[in-house]
């Protein structure tokens, strides 16, 4: 048995143990029968759901333009679910940054954009409408682009503050640089680890992902951003997602 496939079972029986056969999420319910009609009906229209496999499937987001999703399929909760912050058994954070690709390349729906300009994100418990898990593909909003990449220097390999300007007001996040393209299934149990308050309030984190070019010092790296919802976050990374249309290379 592949690492995928090990890791698939592992998932699913840890979701059986966790929450038993009827799952009550925070949140409205459609995901799931959005995500059946988009990628796993008898004809897959492959613009509307690029990708699906057992276990997820990612589908165009029709009430957001310039938008994808992930999400399960099977019925899982948000960022709140325990097993989000536990080593390896969560992977669809790093599993959307994965495959950000098949946004960037569906022509029909991003306009075909550069890899670097695709962010991804996740929302707080009070800072969303659907109860199933669900990662947002989309384009770094420009401003944040921005700021992100002039912000390169206090982004380090440990966890740091960092302060971006939104249409929303100052959002204050911990933001930390990951070597290479992947996200790990173990970055949140290890965001936990060093941040144990996050962990105990898991429904109010929110988290964003992106790609900031460090110049001469490392080049291109990948960015990941964790929010708390309270005065200083609304709990809605995807504010920090826009129109690819104002979208720009970083």
């Amino acid at each position: 048995m592949n690492f995928r496939c090990w890791l698939s079972a592992l998932v699913c029986l840890a979701s059986v143990a966790v929450y038993g056969a009827d799952i009550q999420c925070a949140g409205r319910d459609d995901l799931p029968r959005v995500l059946q009609n988009a990628c796993y009906g008898d004809k897959v229209d492959r613009v509307a759901c690029p990708y699906h496999d057992d276990d997820f499937g990612i589908f165009e987001n029709n009430r957001a333009p310039f938008h994808y999703l992930l999400v399960p399929h099977q019925k899982t909760c948000g960022i709140e679910s325990p097993m989000f912050w536990q080593s390896g058994s969560m992977p669809w954070f790093g599993e959307a940054w994965r495959l950000r690709s098949v946004f960037a390349n569906a022509r029909k729906v991003s306009g075909g954009v550069p890899l670097a300009r695709v962010g991804i994100a996740i929302n707080s418990v009070p800072g969303r409408s659907q109860g199933q898990l669900h990662v947002h593909i989309s384009c770094v909003a420009q401003d944040v682009a921005r700021q992100l990449a002039a912000a390169g220097g206090q982004i380090s390999a440990d966890w740091q503050p960092l302060t971006l300007d939104t249409v929303s007001g100052p959002q204050r996040y911990l933001a930390r640089r990951l070597p290479g393209n992947q996200i790990t299934p173990d970055l949140f149990a290890q965001l936990a680890a060093s941040h144990p308050d996050l962990a105990a309030s898991e429904g109010n984190a929110t988290a964003f992902a992106a790609t900031v070019d460090f110049r001469l010092e490392s080049g291109a790296e990948t960015v990941v951003l964790v929010g708390q919802y309270g005065v200083q976050n609304q709990g809605h990374a995807e504010d920090l997602l826009s129109g690819c249309a104002n979208a720009v290379s970083p």
